[in-house]
């Protein structure tokens, strides 16, 4: 009896024996056996890898249908610049507001203590210029007496003098301070490098003194959590010169009280609770204050005035320019964009249809989405520079044609029949199904990865220097022919070859593959040839899809992977039978 098992246009028959022709007389089974056995297990595992194989390229490979043509797509000739998104009007310091903050300077405390006796405070302020490096000053003593009295002069009489010698960590003299008992408490007095210092009443005892260390390599900006009117490293850290007291300013004609002991953060703060409609931050990064108004649009002003308190200046607010808000322009009606006055209220066509403009009430936005809307097949979009008109299938054509509007004119797109491919205007960056570089250039990547894999595979299975049993590789060759058979189908169709060039033994792709059908060369069943890939599947891209996947046109035509799917499931079943309760002789009758 013949058995058969068909696929494709190839059948595989075998011609059982009976069982004891596969034993030797001591019942052990046959060398022959085993080698089925062994080629049963690689055919399922090649199946296997070519079904997932299939599934990675389908995801990875996405190329345009047979002929591979773009949509068609006509874009403005004409750049039209209008904003897109509204932005609101803000304000911000002209400038850091601690512009000393370069010096990197430093002071180790604003309120030294003396050694010894001494009741009166002393108060460091100012910023220290560095001059010394990192160093420690000492202040020491010369001339005793009262701040701020009472004298202890002649009879107790008259002022005495005071004084204070300020030397670095070398004992080099900087500088004398010189001032009387009748000097008001808390006068500030300048020193050479920079710094201040001033004494609260009370007695300066002779000898006393207290030390102060300075830095030259910590980084300075403004302190927004800092009393303003904080002395030595407590306080706003405005640049020098720069004083708040006690007053006010008002932002769009409401009052912003200002204490002198607020901090910054408390100030900004109070106008963005107030209602001049602005909200109020500071920019660490940048070191500034800034102001936005809290209505987005170009309708927004900030304005500042009427300052007795010196937060504006300290904070470099006054004298600052405002950035305007900007409208939505696309949103916006068309008579309230300069941008759109060539257009006037009227009619244009898509693909033959009324579309109607009131240019004072439609935007650009409303235009184009009652163009959408109405499902023609024709997309309408505004890319930030043009306006492009793009066909939704690479197999469509369309038709603009213009109205009493003038709205194609007006921004100098073509008008007429637009067929499959075509690209009127300049290039618009909106994507136009069917060919991409980037899904060509994704498409021959996976044939280059997925096949070359394949390819490296399809050898082992197939190669001649396999050993094993004379019938295993009789199966092999089989196999092989079996699979040549039912891939010539796929390559007929799908690339539209004669019958006598896909009965040729080495039938080329176009697009980098190269099968080798003679089963008795010793050629490689597949050939891969990389440097052909890309330029072959740009050109080819509905062939190489099809070849791939097969197509769906009345009669369902098979593709890459279902014919070797088939050719593999047919010859797992013939092995499976062999292998198991007969032994066949296996050939290949084709159709």
């Amino acid at each position: 009896m013949v058995s058969s098992v068909s696929f494709s246009n190839a059948t595989i028959r075998y011609a059982p024996t009976s069982y004891q022709s596969r034993m030797g007389s001591s019942g052990h089974k046959s060398e022959g056996t085993d080698g089925y056995r062994e080629l049963l297990s690689q055919v399922w595992r090649l199946r296997k890898e070519v079904s997932n194989m299939e599934e990675a390229m389908r995801a990875e490979v996405k190329l345009a249908g047979r002929g591979g043509k773009s949509a068609a797509q006509v874009a403005s000739s004409d750049v039209l610049s209008i904003s897109t998104a509204a932005a609101a009007a803000t304000l911000r310091s002209r400038e850091e507001v601690n512009t000393e903050s370069g010096l990197n300077t430093s002071h180790a405390t604003p309120s030294p203590a003396f050694e010894g006796a001494s009741t009166s405070q002393a108060t460091i302020g100012g910023a220290y210029d560095g001059s010394s490096g990192n160093d420690t000053l000492s202040f020491t003593v010369t001339k005793a007496g009262n701040v701020g009295g009472p004298n202890t002069g002649a009879l107790g009489l008259l002022p005495a003098d005071l004084e204070l010698e300020v030397r670095d960590g070398a004992g080099e003299l900087l500088d004398t301070l010189q001032f009387t008992e009748e000097s008001v408490p808390d006068t500030e007095m300048a020193l050479g490098n920079g710094l201040t210092v001033s004494f609260s009443a009370g007695s300066l005892e002779l000898g006393d003194s207290f030390d102060l260390g300075v830095a030259h390599s910590v980084a300075g900006s403004a302190a927004i959590d800092e009393p303003m009117n904080g002395r030595g490293g407590d306080d706003a850290n405005f640049d020098l010169g720069e004083r708040v007291v006690d007053g006010s300013f008002e932002v769009n004609g409401v009052s912003i009280a200002v204490n002198a002991s607020d901090s910054i953060r408390e100030v900004l703060e109070r106008i963005t609770a107030s209602a001049a409609g602005v909200s109020a931050a500071f920019d660490a990064g940048s070191d500034e204050v800034v102001l936005t108004h809290k209505t987005v649009g170009a309708a927004g002003n900030i304005v500042l005035s009427g300052d007795s308190s010196g937060f504006l200046a300290a904070s470099k607010l006054s004298g600052a320019a405002q950035v305007d808000g900007e409208d939505n322009e696309f949103l916006a009606a068309i008579d309230t964009v300069g941008a759109l006055s060539g257009l006037s209220s009227g009619t244009f066509y898509v693909e033959g249809q009324e579309f109607s403009i009131d240019t004072s009430v439609d935007s650009l936005s409303d235009i184009l989405d009652s163009v959408n809307e109405a499902q023609l097949g024709v997309r309408a979009a505004y890319t930030g520079s043009r306006i492009v008109f793009t066909a939704e299938e690479a197999q469509n054509s369309f038709s603009l044609a213009e109205g009493t509007s003038g709205f194609f004119a007006a921004f100098g797109i073509e008008v007429g029949s637009f067929k499959p491919g075509e690209l009127s205007g300049p290039a618009s960056g909106v994507s136009r199904p069917g060919k991409s570089p980037g899904k060509v250039r994704s498409a021959s990547q996976s044939i280059e990865k997925r096949f070359g894999a394949l390819k490296e595979r399809l050898q082992e299975f197939f190669g001649e220097e396999l050993g094993g049993s004379a019938s295993a590789k009789a199966m092999r060759k089989t196999l092989r022919s079996s699979m040549g058979s039912a891939l010539r189908g796929v390559l007929r169709e799908s690339l539209d070859l004669s019958a006598s060039q896909v009965g040729q033994g080495t039938v080329d792709t176009g697009f980098g593959l190269v099968f080798n059908f003679d089963a008795n060369g010793g050629n490689p069943f597949l050939d891969l040839r990389e440097s052909e890939i890309f330029e072959g599947v740009r050109r080819n891209q509905g062939e190489v899809k099809e070849f791939l996947f097969g197509k769906k046109l009345g009669k369902e035509q098979q593709g890459f992977f279902a014919a070797v799917d088939a050719a593999l499931a047919a010859s797992q079943k013939s092995l499976a039978l062999v292998a198991g309760e007969s032994v066949g002789t296996l050939f290949v009758a084709y159709a």
